[in-house]
């Protein structure tokens, strides 16, 4: 099943711009590509102080030093791994962590944004020019 994602060069763009912005080393094109195109994607992570980008086919996200982890890619495919994969480990570990409440409250919004424009991607408003929406 085919999975909606950004374009490669759409996501260089957005991971190097959000590189830029937080201060962190840029991604390279290799780098994101073996990221971008592996069936089981694990993410670019670029960190520098408190900096930390996060980058893989199907979300980006940063945080700022001091701050907390900003989503500013998503697709219903991360969240839902991302749900299934914390929902596993707590039942192999009753003890383990749940998923923090702000990464729940950004994915909740990022899915009512998917829903009511009918897509399975969300991307920050302030990104938009950055990135194009196409298929995987």
């Amino acid at each position: 099943m085919e999975c909606a994602a950004l374009d490669f060069k759409a996501l260089l763009r957005l991971a190097n711009l959000l590189a830029d912005e937080t201060g962190v080393e840029r991604v390279g094109r290799t780098e994101l590509f073996e990221a971008w195109s592996d069936p089981v994607p694990q993410p670019v992570v670029k960190r520098r102080g408190g900096a930390w980008l996060w980058a893989d086919r199907f979300y980006a996200a940063v945080c700022r030093p001091g701050g907390k982890v900003e989503y500013v890619y998503l697709t219903r495919t991360h969240i839902e791994e991302e749900i299934q994969g914390y929902a596993a480990l707590r039942r192999r570990r009753p003890d383990a962590p749940a998923l923090p409440e702000e990464i729940r409250r950004q994915f909740r919004s990022a899915m009512r944004r998917m829903h009511m424009r009918g897509t399975d991607i969300w991307l920050a408003e302030a990104y938009r020019e950055a990135a194009t929406f196409t298929r995987a």
